[in-house]
């Protein structure tokens, strides 16, 4: 099914919505709507309307349903309620997406989630009963709000383009993240206590992952892995084999003490908003901050050469000091450059 929705210039058309009852031969659904768009001067709006895919045994807790595919492109905020859904197919500025199953003995545990270019709300399993969630994202890449469900151990993240989780706090059991592909996934992790690892080894693309340190494992891959973390590493947390990984302090010079017990494979350390206080930087051949940290910081130790990229206004001084007295040092800075203070110090030389 296709809806085109089109109005008049400056003008915003909202779409009805779409409700789908299927059969005991119908075993797919798809639904297309038009792209959600602004009103402007030379262009309508679109909102897309809520769209509801209801299998003919929809709601029985013993008989099976027979829908197992839905791809749905552009929609309001909707629901699918079928058992047998096991490849779901999303694409386009969306909203938020309920899933039902309702058998009291569940028959479909996985479920086969391909995104293209999706911008959505919450996708929620309301029955929570898929304890493997598997997305490809190809196409484009695809942002979503959060996912709940809290059967699921099992989070795996494969294809060619990004998938960034704004939340995923909604996946309360979840025991392992694995990341394949060139794509690269963000995802926040470390309020989750069920995690135990993020697996990004057989990874090519850029990861952005934040865990917990003292109870998930991170292992990178060939791509550029960032990897946040709040406190003091007690699990192993390895950026893997690119050139260019950077471990991310987002937490006080208490509360980190130590970057080179349990981890490895990071060429640069970068710090967080949290950061507040001296951070050792042995070993590491550059130094980052994003933006705005909570108070001054420091660079300790740092090796002689090491460059320091500021991309935005910290809003409190940095000092970068030599482990070594030497001339040898680098500081590279944004274009406009922001207002700031940085400090360079060498180590005093041995008498």
């Amino acid at each position: 099914m296709t809806a085109n929705l089109k109005g008049a210039v400056a003008g915003t058309i909202t779409g009805g919505a779409i409700e789908v009852t299927g059969t005991a031969d119908t075993t797919s659904v798809s639904v297309t709507q038009t792209a959600a768009a602004t009103a402007s001067g030379t262009k309508s709006g679109v909102v897309d309307g809520a769209v509801t895919i209801a299998d003919v045994n929809a709601g029985s807790a013993t008989k099976a349903a027979t829908i197992a595919t839905v791809s749905l492109a552009n929609y309001g905020n909707s629901t699918i309620s079928s058992n047998a859904l096991t490849n779901l197919m999303l694409a386009g500025k969306s909203g938020t997406l309920d899933i039902t199953s309702g058998l009291t003995k569940e028959i479909v545990t996985t479920l086969n989630l391909t995104v293209n270019g999706l911008d959505a709300g919450a996708i929620t399993d309301v029955s929570n009963h898929f304890k493997t969630i598997s997305i490809t994202a190809t196409g484009a890449d695809s942002t979503i709000a959060d996912l709940g469900d809290t059967a699921a151990t099992a989070l795996t993240v494969a294809g060619d383009k990004a998938v960034t989780f704004t939340s995923a706090a909604g996946l309360t059991t979840l025991k392992t993240v694995t990341v394949t592909g060139a794509g690269g996934v963000g995802i926040d992790v470390s309020g989750i206590a069920s995690v135990t690892a993020v697996d990004a080894s057989a990874s090519t693309g850029a990861n952005t992952v934040t865990v917990a340190a003292d109870q998930t494992t991170y292992t990178g891959g060939a791509g550029v892995d960032t990897v946040s973390i709040t406190k003091d590493a007690t699990k192993a947390i390895d950026g893997g084999a690119g050139t260019a990984d950077e471990l991310v302090l987002n937490g006080t010079d208490a509360a980190i003490t130590d970057v080179s017990t349990n981890i490895t494979g990071f060429e640069i350390l970068g710090l967080g908003a949290a950061a507040d206080g001296t951070y050792d930087a042995s070993g590491f051949a550059a130094l980052h901050i994003a933006g705005a940290v909570a108070a001054d910081v420091v660079f300790g130790n740092v090796t002689a050469g090491a460059s320091l990229t500021i991309d935005d206004a910290p809003t409190n001084a940095v000092t970068y000091s030599l482990k070594t007295n030497t001339a040898s040092d680098a500081v590279a800075l944004p274009s406009p450059t922001p207002t700031l203070t940085v400090s360079i110090s060498r180590a005093k030389p041995s008498p």
